[in-house]
């Protein structure tokens, strides 16, 4: 990774340490981050990335076939990496969440109190929509990643019929054939 990417990574996580070291719940956004309610969250989002990424994989034609399943087997490592990539997120737009709303009403004790009772309640509550919008867009990521991976360079062999394909590009630009039965279209 980019020396340059770590330190920004590194300087984000500690100013969102320092947002909640400052409202004194450091320790308690941890657990919550290891709670049942947000692992349920993550643990879903990785289900369902590995079964749409499966599925991928099933119709991947044959001359992709071996790439695709390799590309499917890097994914299933990951897991450890996919929960870390996640914390990191989350931590980071909760903290800018709570600076923005300290910013807004300039007390930190009604910060705290709204913080805590977001983690607390067992109602679905803003901060466990920041999760699942974090794993969802995780999710379009990875399987992005894994069609631009397993599609990079492929030129469909005598294709009969075009509009059985489609091309798709990355925020690069980089564009790829795929056939629009993997992409369930």
């Amino acid at each position: 990774m980019d020396k340059n990417i770590m330190e920004r990574g590194n300087l984000t996580l500690e100013k969102s340490n320092e947002i909640f070291r400052r409202l004194g719940i450091f320790e308690d956004f941890k657990k919550f981050m290891k709670s049942d309610k947000i692992r349920g969250i993550v643990d879903s989002a990785f289900s369902a990335c590995m079964s749409a990424l499966q599925q991928m994989t099933s119709m991947a034609p044959a001359e992709r076939k071996e790439i695709a399943e390799k590309n499917l087997k890097a994914f299933e490592g990951s897991k450890e990496s996919f929960v870390s990539d996640f914390e990191f997120n989350f931590q980071r737009i909760v903290a800018d969440n709570l600076a923005i709303i300290l910013d807004w009403v300039h007390n930190e004790d009604t910060v705290r109190d709204f913080i805590n009772l977001e983690m607390e309640t067992n109602e679905n509550t803003k901060t466990q929509g920041t999760a699942k919008q974090i794993v969802d867009q995780m999710i379009m990521n990875i399987t992005k990643e894994y069609i631009l991976c397993t599609y990079d360079g492929y030129i469909p062999n005598g294709v009969s019929n075009a509009s059985q394909y489609i091309i798709v590009s990355n925020d690069d630009d980089v564009k790829v054939i795929v056939p629009k039965v993997v992409l369930g279209i």
